[in-house]
């Protein structure tokens, strides 16, 4: 039997009746042993196999017969496995084909009755200690052998062994096994008025998890909906509280954002922390106060070792307010300090949460927001990230490296932590985050140049595949832009400055941003425009998309997204000074930003100091003509812009600044 060609060659189904009636020949013990293995699966220990065998052929020396016959036959193949301190002799077939004919020979009824009795084998090894993996083949085998159960006692241990798998699928981020095993146990317990009574508490168990596992996968409109099944059989608020997280969740992930926030100010009444009716500027100061007072003579060691949170009633708290700040976040509302403060608050006064580190590291970078303190700001992303390593929780690394660390540490560094933190996110099942951190990986890695136009093209195109069952979602909509402007500059397009083609429609998303109420949707969009609008020489597209989110850009002070429109902003208005007659007001724009590049290079100079300098040499050039010294200070600060950016490794920069020496 030569696999290599086996598996490199078109093997039709007949293959099966073939092997089928190889095994007809062999002996009937041999053929027992078959049979019973290939209900057992495609590796199988032979231990299973002589309990079930009749009393003549288990004979040991009979059995070792049998499968050294089938092993010389190429049938099956003999391996030694190391456990502990001993050798474990295992079979597999030879080719999934083989298993095939071997399982073909046994009617339904036959495959029913050897499950089971695999099955019920398995279970006698059950402990509380057992590993996962046995918990699955037994669940597994009793499943295809549950028409053998006709005892109701039976089916309901059935159901509450899947209810088992599915757990432990889940918290291995399994999630189609741990939804098959969640569906099954639900199948059995006949999930409808019946079981909510007869089985209350596995009832709910079942569907919490089910909810949980689409919102997982990206089916959040399936997810409402058992959430809603959920609201209407639980008997108490405390019962329905998982459904609600998962509906608030799903909620915001499909762009509805004002039912999130209402939902979110309604639950966080019920547990008795009402946030105002209203977010206003003297809340959100009152907020900060409060805060500065309650952690200005807090130690990192202090707060870092707070005992663990024992009040449940905060802990939901907790849990409602980290989802409530994304939602507050993405729609750039003015809650979004408020609830900040409170979780930092709740945390002071009540200890940590999983929820903790989220809550430190979103301080700290509205502490950089608010009062600009970087030195602060550092101070409290790397607590959060010190605390996170304790819980194992993803969260606070996409904070850090998309709000914090660019505004002192070079932005190139943060490429490996941020695609670090979206595969972890994909693994872990939280889309929110995956999708975040891609997103903030493309825009770093796409201005700075370190990532490719390509790679940004073909790894977002990945990316999208990863999240497609989250396609209509608001993450998913933000990975747009960047990739279609990736594409745009890659390939011929009918109009390279509009963002329409392989993966969106610039109009149709613009709209969709604005019936969401998503302004970073909207951010993102106009701000990749500018930057292909700039980069096929349409200074004046360029230099209006900047103008359309100068307000937005106000609710997301922290973004380095802030840094690339205003690198976009500041080069277009110096364009439109040189190609247009109103060379005052576009000058006046492009030292505007200048400004800004000059107060961020105070605290960051590797990000900052050659776009000062670029713009520098911009506006010198404008006067080159008529002033010697001008030309003098354009030339100079071009090349020192290029070797500048050249150093800290922002390639684009570099390339820019090269042909605007050039021209």
């Amino acid at each position: 039997w030569n696999e290599a060609e086996a598996d490199a060659t078109n093997i039709s189904d007949d293959v099966v009746e073939v092997m089928a009636e190889r095994i007809h020949t062999l002996q009937p013990g041999a053929q027992d042993v078959l049979k019973i293995a290939s209900c057992i699966g495609a590796t199988f220990e032979t231990s299973i196999i002589k309990n079930i065998m009749t009393e003549e052929a288990s004979n040991e020396a009979s059995l070792d017969r049998y499968l050294n016959t089938l092993a010389k036959q190429g049938l099956i193949i003999k391996m030694i496995r190391r456990d502990a301190n001993h050798d474990v002799v295992q079979y597999k077939f030879s080719h999934d084909r083989i298993q095939q004919a071997a399982y073909s020979l046994l009617l339904k009824s036959e495959k029913e009755a050897m499950h089971f009795r695999i099955g019920r084998m398995l279970e006698k090894e059950l402990s509380d200690t057992a590993p996962a993996s046995l918990v699955f083949k037994t669940v597994d085998q009793l499943n295809r052998g549950a028409g053998c159960m006709t005892d109701r006692h039976e089916q309901i241990e059935l159901a509450m062994l899947n209810a088992s798998a599915a757990e432990e699928a889940y918290s291995a981020c399994a999630f189609t096994p741990s939804t098959t095993y969640t569906q099954e146990s639900l199948a059995i317990l006949d999930n409808g008025v019946t079981a909510w009574r007869d089985h209350y508490t596995l009832a709910l168990t079942l569907n919490n998890l089910l909810a949980e596992l689409k919102y997982c996968q990206g089916n959040f409109n399936e997810a409402m909906e058992i959430t809603q099944c959920i609201f209407k059989r639980a008997n108490i608020f405390d019962d329905q509280f998982i459904a609600q997280k998962c509906n608030v969740k799903s909620m915001m992930l499909n762009g509805d954002f004002d039912a999130a926030l209402t939902t979110s100010l309604r639950i966080l009444r019920v547990l008795g922390e009402p946030l105002p009716k209203k977010p206003s500027m003297s809340a959100a100061v009152a907020g900060l106060i409060m805060t500065k007072k309650d952690i200005r003579k807090k130690s990192d060691e202090y707060i870092s070792s707070l005992p663990p949170m024992t009040d449940e009633r905060v802990v939901k708290c907790m849990d409602i307010l980290a989802i409530l700040a994304r939602v507050t976040y993405l729609s750039g509302s003015d809650y979004f300090a408020i609830v900040i403060f409170k979780m930092i608050r709740l945390m002071l006064k009540y200890g940590h949460t999983d929820i903790s580190p989220f809550a430190i590291t979103s301080y700290g970078f509205l502490v950089y927001a608010i009062l600009k303190d970087i030195k602060q700001a550092d101070r409290f992303g790397q607590l959060g990230l010190s605390v996170a390593s304790k819980a194992t929780i993803l969260r606070p690394s996409y904070i850090v490296y998309a709000y914090i660390y660019h505004w002192r540490y070079n932005v190139v560094l943060t490429l490996d932590p941020l695609i670090t933190a979206y595969h972890e996110g994909l693994a872990s099942g939280d889309i929110e985050f995956a999708g975040y951190s891609a997103l903030t990986y493309n825009v770093h890695g796409f201005h700075s140049g370190q990532v490719s136009i390509q790679t940004i093209t073909q790894g977002q195109k990945l990316c999208m595949q990863e999240l497609t069952k989250a396609a209509k979602s608001s993450v998913s909509d933000l990975l747009r832009p960047v990739q279609q402007a990736a594409i745009n500059l890659t390939s011929q397009c009918q109009d390279p400055v509009v963002l329409t083609g392989e993966v969106m429609d610039e109009e149709e998303l613009l709209q969709r941003s604005t019936e969401t109420a998503n302004i970073l949707l909207e951010y993102f969009l106009r701000m990749n425009v500018a930057c292909v609008s700039y980069i096929f020489g349409d200074y004046d597209r360029a230099s209006m998309q900047s103008l359309k989110i100068q307000d937005i850009a106000d609710k997301f002070p922290s973004l380095y997204a802030i840094n690339v429109q205003a690198f976009y902003d500041g080069l277009s208005s110096y364009a439109l000074a040189r190609t247009t007659n109103n060379h005052t007001k576009w000058i006046k724009r492009g030292r505007k930003m200048r400004k800004k590049f000059i107060n961020w290079a105070r605290d960051c100079p590797s990000n900052n100091t050659h776009t000062v300098l670029l713009l520098k040499a911009e506006d010198a050039s404008l006067f080159a003509l008529k002033s010697k010294k001008k030309r003098e200070i354009a030339e100079q600060a071009y090349n020192a812009a290029i070797l500048g950016a050249t150093d800290s490794g922002f390639i684009n920069a570099a390339a820019i600044a090269s042909e605007r020496a050039a021209e």
